[in-house]
């Protein structure tokens, strides 16, 4: 939308700037939502039942603008956690049978690649780090492991915005360099620090009881 804008001379390069800045936080939430129902509660109970609520507000009232509106929030909130629930039952069934420990020696550098591939081929980072989440929370990945794929995803999702200013204007290709430094400049910062890091969560912060929650730190679609 941003780069729309801009082709169209509506915003300026500044302005699109700033708003994609305030994007990257506003992603944000949507994992801290995941991490904090979609392990701490069965929310299947739920998202089952606001899948079919959703699909039959929308089949009944979906011309109503109001209620479309709410029947897509439900419908999608509970395709969200239904995809949660199946991801977590997939990552539970190699832990079981396959020994991850074997790569836990292995460089950080490797799993800043994994998550930034992964974000590549799915071209969504939220997706990256509800899979990351789910490795997390069955014992499949560590803590500083996790934390690398995460932040792999966070240059990975610059992919799909590249790929959006193909063939556009100087203004749209000008935009899109900003956002790619900026996300390589975070990864890089925040990839360097990353013990210093991990030490504030889990020991000055004292965030210990849900270890799943610490990868959200490093999370900035």
């Amino acid at each position: 939308m941003v780069l729309a804008f801009v082709g169209a001379r509506v915003f300026t390069m500044r302005n699109a700037m700033a708003i994609i800045l305030g994007a990257n936080l506003g992603t944000t939430p949507d994992s801290w939502l995941v991490a904090t129902l979609g392990f701490n509660v069965d929310i299947e109970i739920i998202a089952y039942p606001a899948v079919c609520l959703g699909g039959l507000l929308l089949i009944l009232l979906g011309n109503r603008k109001a209620v479309k509106y709410y029947s897509f929030f439900l419908f999608g909130f509970g395709l969200l956690f239904i995809g949660l629930s199946f991801m977590k039952t997939a990552m539970e069934a190699p832990v079981k049978i396959f020994d991850f420990s074997q790569y836990a020696s292995m460089p950080l550098a490797v799993f800043l690649l994994i998550g930034f591939l992964i974000t590549l081929i799915v071209q969504s980072s939220s997706v990256t780090m509800a899979i990351t989440l789910s490795a997390l929370q069955v014992g499949a990945v560590n803590l500083p492991i996790a934390a690398a794929i995460v932040l792999g995803s966070q240059t990975g999702t610059t992919i799909k915005i590249i790929l959006a200013a193909v063939g556009g204007n100087a203004d749209k290709k000008r935009i899109v360099l900003g956002n790619v430094l900026f996300n390589v400049f975070v990864t890089v910062f925040a990839f360097l620090l990353l013990k210093p890091i991990l030490f504030f969560i889990t020991d000055i912060i004292n965030i210990k009881k849900h270890p799943y929650l610490f990868s959200r730190f490093f999370y900035c679609d």
